[in-house]
């Protein structure tokens, strides 16, 4: 998915870029690591587990970027009264998101981004946006030098 193939370049060894532009090589390599990056950023964010207990471990739960992913009952916990038992999973459950969220923050500050009132699905958007324009840009700069190649006749 965030694998670019790399270009073929070798039919301009040696064409003078235009002064003050980056290379093309650099611009490829540039968008090529912009997209891996996001490609990295929203595995991981997807891969990620929260996970809390209750104080005797009776009561365990996972929250991952679907929700709730596994609930664990001991058969003690059964013993609670039915609303107890209910505002225990409640709490569990809120402590594991806590803890997912937690990790994502992070995540997301190792790449540069604020963690204040962190928004997953928004971040998500973002990465989604980044690597279509990245993909976008790619495929713009193959484009570009294909009508390069055939305007040099090569």
């Amino acid at each position: 998915m965030t694998d670019v193939p790399p270009f073929d370049l070798s039919s301009f060894q040696g064409v003078a870029q235009p002064t003050g532009s980056p290379p093309v090589e650099a611009t490829i390599e540039h968008h090529r690591q912009s997209l891996s990056r996001s490609g990295g950023l929203r595995r991981q964010l997807q891969d990620l587990v929260g996970t809390a207990a209750n104080d005797d471990e009776r009561i365990a739960a996972e929250v991952n970027a679907s929700g709730l992913a596994k609930l664990t009952l001991d058969p003690r916990a059964m013993r609670l009264a039915s609303e107890d038992l209910a505002e225990e999973i409640v709490r569990v459950t809120a402590a594991a998101k806590a803890d997912l969220d937690a990790q994502r923050g992070e995540i997301v500050r190792e790449f540069g981004i604020s963690a204040t009132d962190l928004d997953v699905d928004q971040v998500s958007a973002q990465l989604n946006e980044v690597i279509a324009a990245t993909r976008r840009d790619g495929a713009d700069m193959q484009a570009l030098i294909e009508r390069f190649r055939s305007q040099v006749g090569r």
